[in-house]
């Protein structure tokens, strides 16, 4: 393939904050409980970014410490009516591997992508978020995001947690209404921690 692969990474959680992200992309950590991340090998800001929704249901899972709550997942398939708001990020192909791999604790470099942009290589089937998911082309690129395999038993999210969202929802332009509307539309999110987000 002549040039440079580009992908459209679409996100759903903390890195709907473009400040987040960028710890996966140039290294660093997001919050002081965080371990630093060791970025990608290509340390580029996203050529673009835009705004969108996917068919697929978001909700929270787990307990991440760093977080204090549970992270964000969305369903393994396609739920009809169901309408996450996504931002898309333009990345180089080895950056979205690499951020892919960060995201399940793998250093860079560790997986790729094959040929047809099909399957994600090298990654480990118990990894959180092994699940690669092909959304289409947007903007004539392959448009992708990723997730557990399976559906997991539902969590609740930290203030802290719901804070990026907050923050990247900001960045985008949104009414303070209605990213509180969003927000509180999420499965084991309430008015409390929301109102506390969105102080952050």
């Amino acid at each position: 393939m002549a040039g440079t692969q580009h992908i459209w990474y679409a996100t759903y959680g903390s890195n709907l904050n473009e400040d987040r992200l960028m710890c996966y992309i140039k290294g660093g950590a997001p919050t002081p409980n965080h371990e630093p991340h060791p970025g990608c090998r290509v340390q580029k800001i996203p050529s673009a970014n835009s705004w969108s929704h996917i068919p697929y249901e978001l909700y929270f899972s787990g307990v991440s410490q760093s977080w204090g709550g549970a992270p964000a997942y969305i369903s393994p398939e396609v739920v009809n009516l169901s309408q996450t708001e996504v931002r898309l990020y333009r990345l180089e192909q080895s950056q979205f591997e690499d951020v892919f791999a960060q995201e399940n604790g793998l250093q860079q470099g560790d997986i790729w992508l094959n040929d047809d942009l099909t399957e994600i290589i090298g990654m480990h089937p118990a990894a959180k978020y092994s699940k690669l998911i092909r959304l289409g082309d947007y903007n004539g690129e392959p448009a992708m995001t990723f997730t557990s395999p399976d559906r997991l038993e539902p969590g609740v999210p930290s203030a802290l947690y719901l804070s990026m969202f907050v923050e990247g929802f900001r960045q985008g332009g949104w009414y303070e209404r209605d990213i509180k509307e969003y927000l509180l539309s999420l499965p084991g999110v309430d008015e409390e921690t929301v109102s506390a987000a969105m102080k952050m």
